[in-house]
């Protein structure tokens, strides 16, 4: 803020004590909400945004989602993804729910206020090849790209994005 920045926050439905479903599909969509409401000209003229310089930051699933919503949307010129998750890559082999049954149950421990863990591993495996952030290699190549991660998964899907997207490791826990 200090440098004249706007920064905007938020938990994605259904998560963190917010209202509503979680799902990977209201995640998407949650994005594409903040950035319709931040792009209204009355708004950012109030708020003094820059409409013309949107950057998504993600961490886990967020770095996955602002990943896909960032190579979606073409208002989003900057992403900064931290040890991204990327679903879609990750099953492409799995087509049953019920092999899933350890990340279910993470799902249920974790901090979604209402979310069926079934449903969202379905929803995940109907949607594999749209959740696969490789889908969106070539729009990724057109805006600028970092993806950070605290272990070497170069030899996985980062690894197979091209020049300009940046792929940095940092030794970390």
């Amino acid at each position: 803020r200090r440098e004249g920045k706007n920064v905007i926050f938020f938990n994605y439905r259904g998560s963190w004590g917010s209202q509503g479903r979680y799902s990977y599909s209201n995640c998407m969509e949650d994005i594409g909400y903040v950035l319709d409401c931040f792009s209204d000209s009355v708004l950012a003229l109030k708020m003094s945004i820059d409409t013309s310089r949107f950057t998504l930051i993600g961490h886990s699933l967020g770095g996955g989602l602002a990943l896909i919503k960032g190579a979606q949307d073409s208002r989003v010129k900057k992403i900064i993804a931290l040890s991204a998750s990327n679903f879609g890559y990750k099953w492409k082999k799995i087509t049953t729910v019920d092999s899933l049954q350890g990340f279910q149950n993470y799902i249920r421990s974790s901090f979604q206020l209402n979310c069926n863990p079934k449903e969202f591993v379905q929803e995940m495996i109907d949607h594999k090849a749209e959740y696969d952030v490789l889908t969106y290699t070539q729009e990724l190549e057109t805006k600028k790209v970092l993806i950070i991660d605290d272990y070497d998964r170069s030899n996985k899907w980062p690894g197979q994005l091209r020049k300009p997207i940046e792929y940095k490791i940092i030794k970390s826990d």
